[in-house]
Formats: structure tokens, sequence, C-alpha cells
């Protein structure tokens, strides 16, 4: 019987990263709903390959989106897919540099599921062998609204920097690899969809906070992330353009920021 998640990968770019991805997925032999991978439009020949790659495998499916729909967007696409198509209760989206070297990976994770679950995260080990460090941020309102003055200030060549606090318990989990439950979809769709890069993680973290789901960190299984491959390959990871992203992300989550001190305050 066929487990009841599926694998969502986010491809643009970078095919070769995403081939062995998903080599590393089939080699765990672990029985999936089904893998999606989603072609962001990339501008080079990486959907006709990765469509060819897996023509005569059923439980793999190539979906291309109209256009590069950033990050968030590109793995809804994926998600919608693998929920509607798939049947899927369970959707794991990853980076497509991830490897995969665990067999039980995904039976560790599920293990770790309760109604009150909504994402479920593991240990991620870097191209260097080094551990990942998890996120932290406060994510309180003053505090959010500091770092928001701060960057704005930054980009404006401006000097201020208002103190921001890192003492809080809010750790969230990394986006390059993440179990999405089903408490999760009964009040979510996927991620905040109005982001194209960046920030995601701490948004996501917030929209459990604001539904009282709680986010799982897995310590007892690991992948291996190579990093930033497809940004490289798009915009040579240039400063400016991660700068003119991240900001962009930063009044959403001033946004679900607002929402949270709203909610807690009714």
């Amino acid at each position: 019987m066929k487990s009841r998640i599926a694998v969502v990968i986010l491809n643009y770019l970078n095919y070769e990263d995403t081939i062995v991805c998903v080599e590393s997925i089939l080699s765990m032999k672990y029985s999936l709903c089904g893998i999606v991978i989603v072609d962001n439009c990339s501008d080079n020949e990486s959907y006709t390959i990765l469509k060819k790659e897996y023509s005569s495998n059923k439980d793999i499916h190539v979906i291309k989106t109209d256009s590069n729909v950033g990050y968030a967007r590109g793995n809804n696409y994926g998600i919608k897919f693998s929920r509607l198509m798939l049947n899927a209760e369970f959707v794991f989206c990853c980076n497509n540099d991830v490897v995969f070297l665990e067999k039980d990976y995904f039976k560790k994770l599920l293990a770790k599921y309760e109604s009150d679950v909504g994402v479920i995260g593991s240990k991620i080990i870097t191209a260097d062998n080094s551990i990942q460090q998890r996120n932290k941020i406060d994510l309180h309102i003053d505090n959010i609204l500091k770092l928001y003055l701060n960057f704005y200030a930054y980009i404006k060549g401006t000097s201020f920097n208002l103190p921001i606090k890192t003492t809080d318990d809010s750790y969230f989990l990394h986006g390059c690899a993440l179990l999405f439950t089903p408490a999760f979809f009964r009040y979510y769709e996927g991620f905040y969809k109005r982001t194209f890069l960046y920030l995601e993680e701490p948004i996501l973290y917030l929209m459990c906070k604001e539904k009282s789901l709680r986010q799982e960190y897995v310590e007892n299984t690991f992948i291996m992330h190579l990093e930033d491959k497809s940004s490289e390959l798009s915009f040579g990871n240039n400063p400016l353009v991660i700068n003119k992203h991240s900001f962009r992300s930063m009044k959403f989550l001033l946004y679900w920021s607002i929402r949270e001190t709203i909610m807690m305050k009714m």
C-alpha cells in the first residue's frame, strides 16, 4: 500500500540537481503517493529534459508553471496537484538541491505527527558536513517593525540600526525540506502566496501559530542540502537581488506579525 505522502520538488534552471534529488528518493524504496516536479518556467531546457527523463515512470509527474511565480507559489502548484490528483494527505516540499540519505526518513517524520502539528522538519546537513542551525528570532510586532526599518535604512544607504531581540523561543523550520500535514491543510492550501523569495519560513511559523498548530523538529533524521544552486544560476546570488526580494517579503512578514498581535488581543 502506498503511503499518504507526495513529494514536491521545485525546479528552476538546475535540472541536474533535480535528477540527483529524485534518484536519492527512489533509492529509498519508500512507497509514496508520487513525486511531483514543478518546473518554475525555466528559460533553459529543464522542463523538456525532466519530462523525457521520467516519461516512463508513472509515479513521477513533471508539470510546468506559466511563468516564474517564485518559491511559494511554485511549491503551491505542486501541493495542489498532489492533493487533487494524487490524493495525498501529507505533502513534503523540498528544494531540488536536497539529497536523501536515510531510507527511513519519511517514517521518522510521520512518527512525530499529532493532530496539532502543522509542519514537520528535520536536521539539515550542509555540503561541508556541518549542521545547519535552526532559525530563531523574536517574531513579535515590535521586533519585526524594527527589522523592517533597519532593512529600509540599509537599502536607502542610511546607518541607524535598531536592536533586534533573539531571546524568544520562536524557532522555525528551514524551508528547504518541510512536511505539510492534514492539520495544516484544514486551514491553509500551502505557503503564503504573496512572497517571491525569502522569509517564507517565519511567515509559515506565524501562520501555524495563528491556528494553534505546532511545528515539529525531528532531530533523529537528516537530509543533505547543497544550498543555493538555483539562485546562483538565476541571478548569481547577487546581493542587490537578494535584498530586493527580501525587503519585498519583509512587509508580508510584518503583516503576519500584525495579524498575530490582533489575534492575541481578541
